[in-house]
């Protein structure tokens, strides 16, 4: 059929054909049969059009208008449904080229149709404009297949839609249809409908549609993986696979509370596997050498990401979808005699319950599919690992625990004592009662080595690193300010120990990101830290939040091996009657301090006067620390304690019954620092007789220990930034000099003045 040749393309259509023109091919659409599909896709949604659309749709391509003469009609108008063939014809364009021009015009895009990318927060998109007012101009009721379409032709082939796979979202919503499209000869392809927003008078809309939204390469299943988490997961690496054995399964009406079976739509690489935290998975590889070997490699990936267990079923699986001679290709290699044996294919009469069960008896651990493959010659054999030479489990011998340093329950509380690796601090409270003033004011005295509040302060200064997630650098500078004020020498002894990084100025930071915990790791061993503070869950880890809360804690304990302690911070429940987040916060923190500010203590009323004068200038910080638990020292469970922090001032303590003399005592090192010189000359000028033979190091070391604390060979290192032999070898000379003494045995050995 001729076309007019004065047919005039609209300028919409003129600029879309220029840009496409300078656009290399999507790579999708580089596979041939994936553009004859897209093509045919392109044709059905055209047809999904209403009459009046379809019109407006020509007219934008340059059909003529129809022109009535009688009841004769124009001869040059285009009638039919192959859209891009007319398009390829009027733009003068390859129809793949044609077919991306039109689908624009529709709203779709080709990568949307056949590629997935990664998880992100939106798992629903925006309709596009050509979408939405369609929707708004509705005449009739939206229906699936007007964006869903019931049959595609690829070439000369009819393929119908045959049947759906619905992936769920945490709210009940289907999120994604996977769609199987089949023909008389048994071929078939999918393709993924995505969830389309449309906002109609203030109000969403969801649809679905093929190519109208991007996919996202969620694992199949992933609620059921949530909620079931000891069912065990059943993880088909070929689409095909998953496709065809979750349809017997649901046909079946397997309960996924007993066995999942899941999947997945992409590649590996834009994968989320944290669903599979503390879960039994059973992969099924693909039936060739690369997929056998991706399924090492995928293995691997879900025990990085907190996979209980992870198995491989080795056997081939035949499903719908897949070549006649997927099984049978390269059957010469002496290997797939091996595996095709024992294949079985899902077209046949089986129990699907009875094939789940086989999988999951059968299926092989890691090591054994490696030496299975390296059996039949598919690799080289590899080690065994009892002939590897493996590091000794460390272990703790009577002695070392008998001769280490005992924790009296009775010890006054102290920064060494409450804040220490294996004890992790958790700080809680409502929004604006001080908590970021309370964890610098931690801090500080961490840093410094003097008293907090009414802990006694550190043997030793600590290196802190913290981590805030809410603070920029000038605000943290002025809490900083406020908080060392007329204390230049606090200031000035701080500044090599605290180690601060802002979230919101470098960029986000994920506390349970992989990647972003060997930084921090990374950053603890380089800068010697000792305390980790981490300021909030809320802005760093919001996903521990919601049913994570083990793999944060997995990676404090990793901290703590490092040998550093761990202080977090973390929001209050609206009604601050609770913190946010699971129970289990609770039960595997060591200390917990709730934090109950102004309004709290405004509502109180059997507040003191000093409290209610403390309240009455509105900018001043009052708070009530709360010791909801606290291990060592005991007695502090259920205490409390009033405190006071002016605009211009330093905090004050108000009242409370925590069990100490003093439970505030504002240190300025201006002050410390005359009174321990002196203590300290006076010290060394009645020694002079012993002192006399000491090298300068020597007697700097022996002033350390003047002030009747107890010290560690990494303390001492760390103090004077001294190197482990040169330590040791100070320490050798005052002990033989019977300057000092050592108390404990092994890595528990401790020194003190004799």
């Amino acid at each position: 059929m001729k076309y007019a040749v004065d047919s005039k393309l609209s300028l919409k259509v003129q600029e879309i054909r220029t840009k496409n023109d300078r656009m290399k091919m999507p790579e999708c659409l580089q596979d041939n049969k994936k553009a004859e599909i897209f093509i045919g896709l392109t044709n059905a949604l055209f047809q999904c059009l209403p009459h009046r659309e379809r019109e407006d749709f020509l007219e934008e391509l340059g059909n003529p208008q129809q022109k009535h003469v009688g009841i004769i009609a124009n001869p040059n108008r285009f009638t039919g449904d192959d859209i891009v063939q007319f398009a390829s014809e009027q733009l003068n364009r390859r129809r793949v080229q044609a077919a991306c021009i039109v689908s624009e015009l529709l709203g779709i895009k080709p990568e949307y149709c056949f590629d997935v990318g990664p998880a992100t927060r939106d798992t629903e998109s925006d309709a596009s404009p050509s979408v939405r007012n369609r929707i708004e101009n509705e005449l009739e009721p939206i229906i699936l297949f007007d964006f869903i379409p019931e049959k595609i032709q690829v070439g000369e082939e009819i393929y119908i839609l045959s049947f759906f796979d619905d992936l769920y979202s945490f709210d009940g919503s289907v999120e994604q249809k996977l769609c199987h499209y089949s023909n008389t000869n048994k071929q078939n392809f999918l393709l993924i409908a995505s969830s389309i927003l449309v906002n109609i008078e203030r109000r969403k809309k969801k649809i679905l549609g093929i190519g109208y939204a991007p996919a996202t390469a969620w694992p199949f299943s992933r609620v059921a993986i949530d909620k079931f988490s000891d069912a065990p997961v059943i993880f088909p690496m070929s689409l095909h696979v998953a496709f065809h054995l979750r349809k017997i399964c649901r046909e079946a009406s397997l309960n996924e509370r007993d066995c999942i079976v899941s999947g997945y739509a992409g590649d590996t690489k834009t994968f989320d596997a944290h669903c599979f935290y503390g879960r039994n998975v059973i992969l099924l590889p693909i039936f060739s050498r690369d997929g056998y070997s991706a399924a090492i490699d995928f293995a691997s990936m879900l025990r990085n990401a907190g996979a209980s267990d992870v198995k491989i079923y080795p056997w081939p699986i035949m499903a719908l979808g897949m070549p006649a001679d997927a099984m049978t290709a390269g059957s010469g290699s002496p290997w797939k005699h091996e595996f095709l044996d024992k294949k079985v294919d899902l077209s046949e009469q089986i129990a699907p319950s009875s094939f789940l069960n086989k999988i999951i008896k059968t299926a092989l651990s890691v090591p054994n599919f490696e030496n299975l493959l390296a059996e039949v010659g598919l690799t080289a054999p590899k080690e065994c690992p009892s002939q590897k030479k493996a590091e000794a489990l460390p272990i703790s011998t009577l002695n070392e625990i008998m001769d280490s340093p005992e924790i009296s329950i009775d010890t006054d509380p102290s920064l060494d004592l409450i804040i220490k690796p294996h004890f992790i601090l958790f700080m809680w409270g409502g929004s604006n009662t001080g908590k970021s003033f309370i964890l610098l004011t931690f801090i500080l005295g961490i840093a410094s080595g003097t008293q907090a509040f009414f802990f006694a302060g550190s043997n030793i200064p600590r290196n802190v690193l913290l981590l805030d997630g809410e603070l920029t650098n000038d605000q943290f500078k002025q809490r900083l300010k406020q908080l060392t004020r007329n204390k230049h020498s606090l200031f000035e002894s701080v500044k090599k120990h605290i180690f601060c990084h802002f979230a919101r100025e470098t960029g986000s930071l994920d506390l349970l990101n992989p990647e972003h915990q060997k930084k921090i790791l990374a950053r603890i061993r380089q800068d010697n830290i000792k305390v980790l503070a981490i300021d909030n869950l809320i802005s760093l880890a919001d996903k521990a939040l919601k049913g994570r809360t083990n793999e944060l804690f997995d990676f404090f304990y990793s901290i703590e091996r490092e040998g550093a302690a761990v202080i977090f911070v973390n929001h209050a429940t609206k009604d601050n009657d609770d913190f946010k987040g699971p129970s289990n916060i609770r039960d595997k923190s060591q200390t917990i301090i709730h934090i109950e500010g102004r309004k709290t203590l405004i509502d109180d009323e059997n507040s003191s006067e000093a409290v209610k004068h403390a309240l009455k200038n509105s900018e001043d910080i009052v708070v009530r620390l709360n010791f909801d638990k606290c291990k060592l020292p005991p007695k502090l469970n259920e205490k409390y304690g009033i405190y006071h922090l002016p605009v211009d001032g330093n905090w004050n303590y108000l009242e409370g019954n925590v069990p100490v003399d003093t439970p505030l005592c504002v240190t300025t090192l201006d002050d410390d620092e005359t009174d321990d010189k002196t203590s300290s000359d006076g010290d060394l000028n009645n020694n002079d007789s012993l002192l006399c033979n000491l090298t300068e190091d020597q007697q700097a070391l022996y002033k350390l220990f003047l002030s009747g604390k107890v010290f560690s060979r990494a303390d001492i290192q760390e103090h004077f930034q001294w190197g482990e032999d040169k330590a040791g070898n100070e320490l050798k000379a005052l002990k033989k000099k019977q300057l000092i003494i050592a108390v404990g045995s092994g890595r528990n050995i401790r020194y003190k003045k004799k």
